[in-house]
């Protein structure tokens, strides 16, 4: 890639500009300190597989102390999400195939599904709560040891009355704005931007990317009425015997709105759901937990 990139410069006439130097930033040797450093650094559930050790490297090792990172700034939100055709799909088929009963199978393919996230696109109309975040990040200021295991609670609250399948993270990044040139321009390259800069969004109510949503299912599927709050609770350690890799505990617990009187929204959200009973079942208060591995 790096001999493609210097033939890029070279037809551009830019080779008096930029220098691409061949190899990784751990064991390079630049000619001088830098002001910017740039890097996709992201993957999914933001630090998964991640390349950000190798950016925290460069900037401690190669940033000048008024030096840019770029992207700034990163934050990572989960919310609740409604999916009946997926588990229709993956676990229900099972019941009955070609006129027989294969429901011997359920277990096995529930287990499936909530061991390890999926990746894929949701839609805002999936949406169940509000999203809230969970982990920011600081890159002019974060360290590796930050993201050896981190923990994280949010409380998500329902806008739609729906059942929750599941929750899911997506995470924006920040990217400075330049300012407008003045007469009075500051020599420091980090006055040449504000707080007020560009967004890239992963978020379902976005433009699609590659990265997608990052999708755990859970195995029991709370009920949600509008306003209702679902309480969640999570643990993330780096694998050890792959630290590109995660391990994620997720603990959740339905809390119903106690200042409405009437569920009638959530009855007509059951009568709306064939996954669900006839009747309207108690929110339950007790946590429930899911082990997921993102490998």
């Amino acid at each position: 890639m790096a001999d493609y990139a210097r033939k890029i410069v070279e037809v551009n006439g830019a080779s008096d500009v930029i220098k691409v130097i061949r190899g990784k930033i751990e064991e390079i040797e630049l000619p001088e300190k830098v002001d910017v450093i740039i890097s996709e650094w992201m993957g999914y559930f933001l630090v998964y597989e991640t390349m950000l050790s190798s950016v925290i490297f460069a900037r401690n090792r190669w940033m000048r102390p008024d030096g840019i990172m770029l992207p700034t700034e990163a934050t990572l939100f989960l919310g609740a999400f409604s999916w009946p055709e997926k588990i229709q799909e993956h676990i229900g088929c099972w019941r009955r195939m070609y006129g027989y009963d294969f429901t011997p199978l359920l277990p096995l393919a529930s287990r499936s599904l909530i061991e390890e996230p999926i990746v894929e696109m949701l839609t805002p109309q999936q949406e169940v709560t509000e999203s809230e975040p969970i982990l920011h990040l600081d890159l002019r200021t974060v360290e590796e040891k930050d993201l050896v295991e981190w923990k994280a609670n949010a409380t998500l609250k329902a806008i739609i009355s729906a059942r929750v399948y599941g929750v899911f993270a997506w995470f924006e990044v920040q990217f400075p704005r330049s300012k407008p040139d003045t007469k009075e321009r500051s020599s420091k390259v980090e006055k040449e931007f504000d707080d007020s800069g560009l967004i890239l969004s992963t978020s379902p109510e976005d433009e699609p990317t590659h990265w997608a949503q990052t999708i755990f299912f859970f195995e029991n599927f709370p009920l949600l009425e509008q306003d209702d709050r679902l309480e969640t609770k999570l643990n993330v350690k780096t694998n050890a015997q792959n630290p590109r890799l995660l391990d994620i505990e997720v603990s959740w617990r339905h809390q119903p709105d106690t200042t409405r009187t009437s569920r009638n929204n959530l009855k007509e959200a059951k009568k709306n759901d064939d996954t669900c009973a006839a009747s309207v079942q108690t929110p339950s208060l007790d946590w429930k937990k899911s082990n997921y591995k993102m490998q």
